[in-house]
Protein backbone atom coordinates (compact mmCIF):
# COMPACT_ATOMS: atom_id res chain seq x y z
CA UNK A 1 0.00 0.00 0.00
CA UNK A 2 1.34 3.36 -0.82
CA UNK A 3 1.99 5.45 2.57
CA UNK A 4 0.99 9.20 1.51
CA UNK A 5 2.93 12.04 3.48
CA UNK A 6 1.27 15.66 2.98
CA UNK A 7 3.15 18.42 4.03
CA UNK A 8 2.07 21.88 3.81
CA UNK A 9 2.16 25.20 5.29
CA UNK A 10 2.50 29.08 4.44
CA UNK A 11 3.86 30.36 1.08
CA UNK A 12 7.82 30.16 1.63
CA UNK A 13 7.74 27.97 4.61
CA UNK A 14 9.94 25.77 2.18
CA UNK A 15 7.56 23.04 1.45
CA UNK A 16 8.79 22.29 -2.42
CA UNK A 17 12.38 22.50 -0.62
CA UNK A 18 11.48 19.70 1.85
CA UNK A 19 9.31 17.67 -0.94
CA UNK A 20 12.26 17.49 -2.93
CA UNK A 21 14.65 16.37 0.00
CA UNK A 22 12.21 14.15 1.46
CA UNK A 23 12.00 12.05 -2.12
CA UNK A 24 15.72 11.79 -1.79
CA UNK A 25 15.36 9.79 1.69
CA UNK A 26 12.70 7.58 0.71
CA UNK A 27 14.00 6.22 -2.21
CA UNK A 28 13.59 4.13 -4.19
CA UNK A 29 10.14 4.14 -5.34
CA UNK A 30 9.19 7.67 -4.30
CA UNK A 31 7.00 10.27 -6.10
CA UNK A 32 6.32 14.04 -5.09
CA UNK A 33 2.96 15.35 -6.52
CA UNK A 34 1.65 18.97 -6.65
CA UNK A 35 -1.28 20.76 -8.62
CA UNK A 36 0.94 21.73 -11.45
CA UNK A 37 1.56 17.89 -12.49
CA UNK A 38 -1.42 18.12 -14.40
CA UNK A 39 -2.14 22.20 -15.11
CA UNK A 40 1.42 22.21 -16.57
CA UNK A 41 0.71 19.34 -19.00
CA UNK A 42 -3.03 21.14 -20.37
CA UNK A 43 -3.28 22.98 -23.30
CA UNK A 44 -5.53 25.20 -21.36
CA UNK A 45 -3.04 26.86 -19.74
CA UNK A 46 0.34 27.54 -21.41
CA UNK A 47 2.09 28.99 -18.18
CA UNK A 48 1.66 29.82 -14.29
CA UNK A 49 1.41 33.26 -14.40
CA UNK A 50 -2.21 32.56 -16.91
CA UNK A 51 -3.77 30.65 -14.86
CA UNK A 52 -3.14 32.74 -11.83
CA UNK A 53 -4.69 35.13 -14.43
CA UNK A 54 -7.89 32.97 -15.23
CA UNK A 55 -8.22 32.04 -11.56
CA UNK A 56 -8.37 35.63 -11.13
CA UNK A 57 -11.28 36.08 -12.92
CA UNK A 58 -13.74 33.30 -11.86
CA UNK A 59 -15.85 33.07 -8.95
CA UNK A 60 -14.53 31.24 -5.55
CA UNK A 61 -16.58 28.05 -6.19
CA UNK A 62 -15.83 27.68 -9.67
CA UNK A 63 -11.81 28.73 -8.99
CA UNK A 64 -11.95 25.72 -6.14
CA UNK A 65 -13.58 23.46 -8.22
CA UNK A 66 -10.04 24.05 -10.92
CA UNK A 67 -7.93 23.37 -8.84
CA UNK A 68 -9.34 20.81 -7.05
CA UNK A 69 -9.39 19.22 -10.40
CA UNK A 70 -5.90 19.75 -10.52
CA UNK A 71 -5.17 18.35 -7.46
CA UNK A 72 -7.36 15.14 -8.23
CA UNK A 73 -5.80 14.71 -11.65
CA UNK A 74 -1.74 15.27 -10.10
CA UNK A 75 -2.99 12.36 -7.74
CA UNK A 76 -4.34 10.05 -9.47
CA UNK A 77 -1.54 10.04 -11.85
CA UNK A 78 0.78 9.51 -9.63
CA UNK A 79 -1.35 6.49 -7.98
CA UNK A 80 -1.38 4.89 -11.25
CA UNK A 81 2.36 3.97 -10.55
CA UNK A 82 2.10 2.65 -7.32
CA UNK A 83 5.01 4.54 -5.52
CA UNK A 84 5.96 3.21 -2.29
CA UNK A 85 5.62 6.68 -1.18
CA UNK A 86 3.80 9.33 -2.28
CA UNK A 87 4.99 13.23 -0.82
CA UNK A 88 2.05 16.09 -1.46
CA UNK A 89 3.39 19.60 -2.05
CA UNK A 90 0.73 21.86 -0.39
CA UNK A 91 -2.22 19.62 -0.64
CA UNK A 92 -5.80 21.04 -0.61
CA UNK A 93 -5.17 22.43 2.49
CA UNK A 94 -2.98 25.35 0.96
CA UNK A 95 -5.72 26.36 -1.12
CA UNK A 96 -8.56 26.06 1.32
CA UNK A 97 -6.88 28.44 3.21
CA UNK A 98 -5.95 30.72 0.60
CA UNK A 99 -9.80 30.80 -0.58
CA UNK A 100 -10.91 31.67 3.27
CA UNK A 101 -8.38 34.84 2.88
CA UNK A 102 -9.62 35.68 -0.81
CA UNK A 103 -13.34 35.23 -0.21
CA UNK A 104 -14.43 33.45 3.20
CA UNK A 105 -16.60 30.83 1.18
CA UNK A 106 -14.92 27.42 1.74
CA UNK A 107 -17.93 25.19 1.78
CA UNK A 108 -16.79 23.61 -1.57
CA UNK A 109 -13.43 21.94 0.39
CA UNK A 110 -15.86 19.89 2.08
CA UNK A 111 -15.25 17.84 -1.14
CA UNK A 112 -11.38 17.45 -1.02
CA UNK A 113 -11.68 16.47 3.09
CA UNK A 114 -14.70 13.67 1.70
CA UNK A 115 -12.96 12.70 -1.68
CA UNK A 116 -9.44 12.97 -1.84
CA UNK A 117 -7.03 10.64 -0.23
CA UNK A 118 -5.90 11.14 3.50
CA UNK A 119 -2.64 11.37 4.01
CA UNK A 120 -1.30 8.84 6.36
CA UNK A 121 0.50 11.75 8.05
CA UNK A 122 0.45 15.53 7.61
CA UNK A 123 3.36 18.08 8.65
CA UNK A 124 2.71 21.54 8.88
CA UNK A 125 5.30 23.56 8.48
CA UNK A 126 5.36 27.03 10.26
CA UNK A 127 6.42 30.05 9.46
CA UNK A 128 5.11 33.58 9.41
CA UNK A 129 4.93 36.36 6.66
CA UNK A 130 7.67 38.27 8.13
CA UNK A 131 10.00 35.77 7.91
CA UNK A 132 8.39 33.80 4.65
CA UNK A 133 8.86 37.23 2.42
CA UNK A 134 12.80 36.85 3.31
CA UNK A 135 12.91 33.62 1.19
CA UNK A 136 10.79 34.73 -2.01
CA UNK A 137 12.59 35.55 -4.99
CA UNK A 138 9.48 36.06 -6.87
CA UNK A 139 6.26 36.80 -5.35
CA UNK A 140 3.03 35.70 -7.83
CA UNK A 141 -0.16 36.98 -8.19
CA UNK A 142 -1.93 34.20 -6.64
CA UNK A 143 0.20 34.74 -3.42
CA UNK A 144 -0.46 38.42 -3.19
CA UNK A 145 -4.18 37.50 -3.04
CA UNK A 146 -4.89 37.85 -7.07
CA UNK A 147 -4.18 41.65 -6.98
CA UNK A 148 -1.76 43.52 -9.52
CA UNK A 149 2.25 43.67 -8.50
CA UNK A 150 1.86 47.58 -7.72
CA UNK A 151 3.36 47.27 -4.18
CA UNK A 152 4.41 43.45 -3.90
CA UNK A 153 6.15 43.40 -0.73
CA UNK A 154 3.14 45.38 1.09
CA UNK A 155 0.56 43.12 -0.82
CA UNK A 156 2.42 39.97 0.39
CA UNK A 157 2.62 41.11 4.03
CA UNK A 158 -0.71 42.05 4.06
CA UNK A 159 -2.78 39.02 2.23
CA UNK A 160 -0.45 36.21 3.79
CA UNK A 161 -1.36 37.45 7.15
CA UNK A 162 -4.72 36.96 6.55
CA UNK A 163 -3.76 33.26 5.12
CA UNK A 164 -1.97 32.62 8.21
CA UNK A 165 -4.85 33.40 9.75
CA UNK A 166 -7.06 30.85 8.21
CA UNK A 167 -4.38 28.51 8.80
CA UNK A 168 -4.36 28.65 12.31
CA UNK A 169 -8.54 27.87 12.26
CA UNK A 170 -7.31 24.91 10.17
CA UNK A 171 -4.51 23.54 12.57
CA UNK A 172 -7.33 23.61 15.36
CA UNK A 173 -9.45 21.44 13.07
CA UNK A 174 -6.34 19.15 12.34
CA UNK A 175 -4.89 18.60 16.13
CA UNK A 176 -3.44 15.56 14.79
CA UNK A 177 -0.83 16.92 12.36
CA UNK A 178 3.39 17.39 13.24
CA UNK A 179 3.99 21.06 13.50
CA UNK A 180 7.30 22.10 12.78
CA UNK A 181 8.74 25.32 13.21
CA UNK A 182 10.95 26.54 9.98
CA UNK A 183 11.90 30.24 11.05
CA UNK A 184 15.32 28.46 12.23
CA UNK A 185 15.53 25.53 10.91
CA UNK A 186 17.17 24.08 7.61
CA UNK A 187 15.58 22.57 4.85
CA UNK A 188 17.78 19.61 4.92
CA UNK A 189 16.91 19.52 9.10
CA UNK A 190 13.23 19.84 8.44
CA UNK A 191 13.25 17.02 5.76
CA UNK A 192 15.43 14.94 8.13
CA UNK A 193 13.22 15.43 10.94
CA UNK A 194 9.65 14.37 9.06
CA UNK A 195 11.75 11.71 7.71
CA UNK A 196 12.45 9.92 11.10
CA UNK A 197 9.09 10.64 12.40
CA UNK A 198 7.99 8.89 9.10
CA UNK A 199 10.04 5.91 9.61
CA UNK A 200 9.10 5.36 12.98
CA UNK A 201 5.21 5.83 12.68
CA UNK A 202 5.16 3.32 9.66
CA UNK A 203 6.74 1.24 11.96
CA UNK A 204 4.39 1.15 14.46
CA UNK A 205 1.57 0.86 12.26
CA UNK A 206 2.98 -2.60 11.26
Amino acid sequence: MTKIIAITGPDGAGKSSVCSLLATLFLPNTKVVNIWDSLDQSPFYPCKSCIHTYLKENDPLSRSLLILHGISQSLNRALSQKPDTLILDGYWYKYAVTEEALSGYTKQFELAANLLPKAHLTFFLDAKPITTINRKDYLSSFELGLTEKKEPQAQFLSFQGLVYEAWQHMRTRNPHWHEIDTQNISAPQVADLIYQISRRDFIHAH
